[in-house]
């Protein structure tokens, strides 16, 4: 194994040979200000170190790697400029399905076979293009020299910025995005790390990008990776054909314009932290994720709250368990939208009938772990919207989901702001919602090359909310629901949405409301996922 103090030099002797650190013999009082309205002088901030054990299939330590860290903390709170902003964004779960569905139609369209990659750039935030006001100082890490032959402080000037970082994150972002720009891409309004770019064979490439990790997809073949060749020689990385793993999920290619989704490996790693072995195997325990009784159970944890105090161990291990859940939503497990929201009310006073409940939601996921979102290209282009609510006596639950190739793309379970006073107003509110996302999805599908020819169908099962969307009605039961809320009617106006009746069987968006069981349960998630 190599020794760990082996390890920080050759972190240290990188950084110097990429020149992202130079050694200054400068005293801390006459370093340059942060600028000339400020005039106040650059503070010096600190450096650490991160230590990670590479194993080997064995289990035993193959090798040390080091991180030299920014320990940023004082920089961020106190001395950055002001109005300085820090905020990098990455891509979004949606927009990653929503280029995976347009893959599949594009092959389907076309009859060009369409080529995935996953890219990784190495050490991306040492490779950002900081300005001389983003240029940081730091003293040198302990272990290191810290006064030259003549006794003269030493500060380490940070060309580049270093992980730790506050705004690290913001520079390497705003880097890659000129490179790509530069390189002919075109960045979407819709998403700012979804790019595009179409050759003169009308060939194309679509690429998100989250944070140092792209996803590749194109039918340019040989222009396409000069492209790629370029983004490596100026950042360096590592290229994947046909990735079967990205951003946590698990990438199936299963023949001509057809990619499956799935949570698999994730789930396998909760089994492993989760174990259930002592619960009995029922088969009634996986077939749903939740019993007819977690709504009582819910509204029991709500009227016991306050009574009694929940130790610590409880409010942990409740928290890891429900939170290590709700990363499964938003990825490709759209099943337990509901049950895990109900959930996730009770981090703060969490039961044991609640703590239950989790698990058996857990029985249910690994029983089901190859479960997934199936994208077909041969089923169509057309976008298609399902919106519905759950009226209940407190806050309702709006839910939706829009589907593209027979898999959904976008969709959400969550409670609404205020409470409805009628089922008709809590259906109108969660239209609209579902029409506010029509609206950037068909955006982002027309940035992706996929424009709509027609209104988007929105489906609702409400016949009174129909109507409202339909028609400038007001009456003494509709009239106190507010503009905001009535935004679908706009949309419809606009020729942006259709809505149309759905019956309530047939709303697949039901199974975002509430617990779903049995035949309901199944009907919706095999719409859904097709299993």
């Amino acid at each position: 194994p190599v020794p760990r103090e082996a390890a920080l030099q050759k972190e240290i002797d990188g950084l110097f040979k990429a020149g992202t650190i130079d050694e200054l013999p400068v005293p801390e009082d006459s370093l340059p200000t942060w600028g000339a309205q400020t005039r106040r002088a650059r503070e010096v901030i600190d450096l650490g170190w991160v230590l990670l054990r590479k194993r080997a299939a064995d289990g035993t330590i193959e090798r040390w790697k080091a991180r030299c860290v920014a320990q940023d903390t004082k920089t961020k709170r106190e001395i950055r400029r002001p109005g300085l902003p820090t905020f990098s964004p990455t891509t979004r779960h949606s927009t990653f399905r929503s280029q995976l569905a347009a893959a599949c139609i594009k092959e389907a369209q076309t009859g060009r076979k369409r080529k995935f990659y996953a890219f990784d750039v190495t050490q991306a935030y040492l490779k950002g293009d900081a300005t001389e006001v983003e240029v940081m100082y730091a003293r040198p890490p302990k272990g290191y020299r810290t006064h030259d032959e003549r006794g003269v402080p030493l500060i380490w000037k940070l060309n580049t910025p270093l992980y730790g970082q506050g705004d690290a994150g913001r520079i390497w972002y705003r880097t890659v995005s000129r490179q790509l720009i530069d390189q002919g891409f075109t960045q979407s309004h819709w998403d700012p790390c979804l790019y595009t770019k179409q050759y003169p064979d009308e060939t194309t490439i679509d690429l998100t990008l989250y944070v140092d990790d792209a996803f590749i997809t194109t039918d340019a073949g040989e222009q396409a990776l000069h492209d790629i060749e370029l983004l490596d020689k100026r950042f360096g990385g590592t290229l994947k054909e046909d990735p079967e793993y990205f951003l946590g999920l698990n990438v199936h290619y299963e023949g001509h314009a057809r990619i499956r989704l799935s949570c698999e490996s994730y789930i396998r790693t909760l089994e492993q932290r989760f174990p259930l072995e002592s619960m009995a195997k029922d088969r009634r325990c996986t077939s749903v994720p939740c019993d007819d009784n977690l709504l009582k159970v819910y509204e029991r944890a709500i009227e016991s709250k306050g009574d009694e105090q929940c130790d610590r161990a409880q409010l942990r291990d409740y928290g890891t368990k429900v939170g290590s859940l709700i990363y499964l939503v938003p990825t490709a497990r759209c099943d337990v939208a509901a049950t895990i929201g109900i959930l996730a009310r009770c981090l703060t006073f969490p039961t044991e009938e609640m703590d239950r409940e989790a698990d058996r939601c857990l029985r249910y996921l690994y029983a089901t772990a190859d479960l997934g979102i199936t994208f077909d290209g041969t089923k169509g282009s057309e976008l298609e919207a399902y919106s519905d609510s759950d009226w209940a006596v407190r806050h309702s639950t709006t839910g939706y989901c829009l589907l593209l190739a027979g898999g959904p793309i976008g969709y959400g379970s969550k409670r609404q702001h205020c409470i409805a006073l009628s089922s008709t107003e809590a259906e109108v509110m969660a239209a609209s919602q579902a029409a506010t996302e029509v609206s950037y999805f068909r955006g982002l599908l027309r940035d992706l090359g996929l424009e709509q020819s027609g209104p988007t169908k929105l489906h609702v099962d409400n016949s009174g909310a129909v109507e409202l969307a339909r028609e400038l009605k007001s009456c003494s039961r509709s009239r106190h629901i507010m503009r905001r809320h009535l935004k679908v009617r706009e949309l419809q106006a606009e020729l942006v949405v259709a809505v149309q009746h759905v019956g309530t069987n047939e709303n697949v968006a039901d199974i975002f409301t509430k617990p779903l069981l049995g035949e309901a349960f199944i009907r919706h998630r095999k719409t859904l996922m097709g299993g």
